[in-house]
């Protein structure tokens, strides 16, 4: 990344490949949280909790990013959590 003073992106230098979902629990307790986070671990993805109804998910590549993603999208399908993603272009 490059960062002005304020050090505020400017730009994208080298583009890691990564990717990066947000995942938001509308109920916080929900008993499907630890469910969510170890099938994602176990994918192979990397998790970072936010708070408490809301975490960070990466995926290493475009392809492993599909997977996860193809997992969010079934879970939102039931009902137990809302996704984004937070790659552009």
């Amino acid at each position: 990344m490059e960062v002005d003073a304020d050090f505020l992106v400017r730009r994208v230098v080298h583009p890691s490949g990564r990717y990066v979902f947000r995942v938001h629990f509308v109920r916080p307790e929900s008993r499907f949280r630890e469910e969510v986070v170890r099938e994602l671990t176990e994918r192979g993805a990397l998790v970072e909790w936010s708070s408490a109804g809301m975490f960070a998910v990466d995926a290493r590549d475009a392809g492993h990013a599909q997977q996860i993603a193809d997992y969010l999208a079934q879970q939102e399908h039931l009902g137990r959590l809302a996704y984004e993603t937070g790659r552009t272009q």
